[in-house]
């Protein structure tokens, strides 16, 4: 929002400091300062996911703090929640089992063969599935220095060696569970990445480690899936509206099998509902006990340090602009890095502030980030149980040289496209 023209506060009438290429904030009453805006594909479990955020993190977060055993512990709701998981398996099996017997006693039947390959079809659509391996996954040859560490910090917090790296252009980072044999993959934005300090970069390893510790029930083979397929189920199912787009009689001769696919939907959104409800909790738990496991291997300063540094989007996406569109000379990972080290205290100040806002919070599934402050504050402070020397700081940033050039390319078409698109 551009400064008013007399640099003084719409609100309160405080001095406002003109910034170029920042947001204008009144330090006084805060005009201005908002949460960053959720960016967040608009899927039915995404809505649900928002939707439960709002109303349980406070009440989580005050059972966390009185309760003495942070661990994981099997309770009736992640019980339930299996079991809408294989209701949801069952009928896709059923669907698939049935179809295979109209094909064998309807032959040659036209309409009872074709009910049969449908009921097939619609089995092979809403079929369970397990995240493949990705193809990009850097070999270790490749990364000894940083596969070295994701190493101890596996040690550390009990969790089996990894089976990849890979990276990207995002600023964040993420963990997975592919293939069949379970494997744990870890993505790392290289931007992000390389604005963090050393102990900060084990902080945010632990963390996404710590996902693989603590057993995140959503990310599992069975409930994960299930999941995945009643999302499927709905957007088969469910119609526009009880009317069809098709004008006059056919709308009109629609409408009846719409109502009937409407109350279908309804059927299945509820019982996503219920599941996602039930594991709502067990996955804001989740992303607790992955910031504790990251203070246990980084220390406390350093998880909270690379819990800040997340909130520096703005300046990822400023320098993503600079070098797409003002033709800089700049590496994309430089000219991040020189727009971090010019970053104006008042604009820190205003990151710092959004960050600890009650409806901040940095992903539609994880817990209001005061929050996570505060739960990390409440435990003891921990000093680095993992270490990463100089010569191992140094001789990862060696490693990941080569990938720069790759993000710099991806961060101007992804710009550009958004820009453009």
């Amino acid at each position: 929002m551009p400064v008013p023209s007399n640099h003084q506060c719409p609100e309160c009438g405080g001095a406002l400091p003109p910034l170029d290429g920042y947001t204008t904030w009144c330090q006084q009453c805060h005009w201005n300062l908002q949460p960053p805006k959720i960016e967040v594909q608009n899927t039915l479990i995404n809505r649900l996911h928002l939707r439960f955020g709002n109303r349980l993190s406070k009440q989580l977060f005050d059972e966390l703090l009185s309760s003495p055993d942070l661990r994981r512990s099997f309770s009736w709701s992640v019980g339930m929640a299996y079991i809408l998981a294989g209701i949801t398996h069952a009928v896709t099996v059923a669907f698939l089992v049935g179809g295979i017997i109209l094909l064998w006693v309807g032959w040659p039947n036209f309409w009872i063969i074709l009910g049969g390959l449908i009921a097939i079809a619609i089995a092979f659509v809403t079929r369970p599935r397990i995240p493949k391996l990705p193809d990009d996954l850097i070999p270790r040859a490749e990364l000894p220095a940083l596969y070295s560490l994701i190493d101890d910090i596996c040690a550390r917090l009990g969790h089996k060696p990894i089976k990849g790296v890979r990276i990207d252009h995002s600023f964040n980072a993420s963990y997975l569970v592919a293939g069949w044999g379970r494997h744990s993959i870890i993505t790392i934005g290289l931007p992000l990445f390389s604005v963090l300090q050393p102990n900060e970069k084990v902080a945010l390893l632990g963390h996404e480690i710590g996902h693989g510790v603590n057993g995140d029930n959503s990310r599992g083979m069975l409930i994960g899936s299930a999941i995945d397929s009643l999302d499927t189920w709905y957007g088969l199912v469910m119609p526009a509206g009880v009317f069809s787009s098709e004008s006059g009689m056919p709308g009109i001769i629609m409408a009846p099998m719409n109502l009937l696919l409407m109350g279908i939907g309804g059927i299945i959104y509820s019982i996503m509902y219920s599941m996602l409800l039930l594991l709502f909790r067990r996955m804001q738990r989740a992303e607790y006990l992955a910031d504790d496991l990251a203070a246990d291997a980084a220390g406390t300063e350093a998880e909270l340090g690379s819990e800040q540094k997340l909130y520096f989007g703005d300046t990822y996406w400023f320098a993503a602009q600079r070098v797409a569109l003002e033709a800089s000379n700049l590496n994309f990972i430089d000219e991040l890095h020189l727009q971090m080290q010019s970053i104006p205290d008042h604009e820190i100040e205003r990151i710092q502030r959004v960050a600890t806002m009650e409806n901040s919070r940095l992903d539609a599934t994880h817990p209001p980030t005061p929050l996570r402050f505060q739960f990390i504050a409440s435990r003891p402070y921990r000093q680095p149980t993992v270490s990463i020397t100089e010569q191992q700081a140094a001789a990862i940033e060696v490693e990941l040289q080569p990938y720069r050039e790759l993000v710099h390319g991806w961060m101007i078409n992804q710009y550009r496209n958004m820009i453009y698109d």
